[in-house]
């Protein structure tokens, strides 16, 4: 028989033996299963609720994959305070930074920047892309349909993986996959997005935007 209160973390052995004095004793092995322990990363329905950022002058289309729990506590996209996008495209058009969703709204817009994501829906755990489960589509056709869309870009894998499955057939437009700007996967985004976006000027965020 065991005595003593429940841990989510097992104690040591050394541990173990120091309680043993008082005729204590902990089990030497994990009390619960990895799946108990770990209930934060389980996997939720999320529904996006975020309109897409849009007028009839947007010329660059901009595909996350769904928003991030924080982004979703704010209220607009690519809100993780260490999210590389908006220090990205401040840096891009030589600007300051944007912060509130008003201030983002009127960047994107004067830009000729449409923003929006991939999926309506999905199970997913936590900011994870990969964890991504029973994806819904967002249908573009509203934009498209607004919109003289000369190009889109996606940001990061998950996103380019989700639009060429659903959504790159219906709209003859080049599409090129940025790297993700998600502070998940720790890689400096603004020299591989200059890198990116350098290859070919004549689609890149900036030029595609500003072309009459």
């Amino acid at each position: 028989m065991v005595f003593g209160h429940a841990c989510a973390r097992p104690f040591s052995l050394r541990r173990g033996l120091i309680f043993s004095r008082f005729r204590v004793y902990f089990l030497t092995e994990p009390v619960f299963k990895k799946e108990e322990i770990v209930l934060s990363t389980a996997a939720e329905r999320v529904t996006h609720v975020f309109a897409p950022v849009y007028d009839e002058r947007s010329a660059v289309l901009v595909l996350g994959t769904m928003p991030s729990p924080a982004s979703r506590a704010q209220g607009f996209y690519y809100s993780h305070p260490q999210n590389r996008f908006w220090p990205v495209m401040a840096a891009l058009f030589g600007e300051p930074r944007p912060q509130t969703p008003e201030e983002k709204t009127n960047f994107v817009l004067r830009h000729r920047i449409a923003l929006w994501d991939t999926l309506a829906a999905g199970d997913i755990a936590g900011a994870g892309d990969a964890s991504i489960r029973k994806p819904e589509p967002n249908d573009l056709s509203r934009i498209f349909e607004t919109a003289s869309i000369r190009a889109v870009f996606t940001t990061g894998a998950a996103a380019h993986g989700f639009y060429q499955k659903y959504q790159a057939a219906k709209y003859p437009v080049p599409e090129f996959c940025l790297p993700s700007t998600s502070p998940r996967k720790r890689e400096n985004f603004s020299r591989r997005a200059d890198r990116k976006l350098s290859k070919n000027k004549e689609i890149s965020i900036k030029t595609a935007s500003e072309k009459t």
